[in-house]
């Protein structure tokens, strides 16, 4: 039960993190893409997340390493012995 109470507490950091990182995309790429006839849909679909999804990955990566960490710290998993 702890272990799914922290994995949900974990989606917070997750959309935060995948914001700024979406944020960080150059507003030269985006512009691009506009320039070029794409809608606003279009720009984020094959622009900005292709862009973002390193920092996504390894922000959920990171926070679900975390997670496991403070679950096992907890006791809600213990190595074996």
């Amino acid at each position: 039960a702890a272990g799914l109470i922290l994995a949900i507490m974990i989606v917070p950091y997750i959309t935060a993190i995948a914001y700024d990182v979406c944020q960080a995309v150059p507003r030269s790429q985006r512009e691009g893409s506009l320039a070029l006839g794409a809608t606003r849909w279009q720009t984020i679909w094959n622009v900005v997340l292709p862009y973002a999804r390193p920092g996504i990955i390894s922000a959920a990566l990171n926070e679900a390493k975390n997670c496991c960490h403070r679950c096992r710290r907890r006791g809600g998993l213990q190595p074996p012995r």
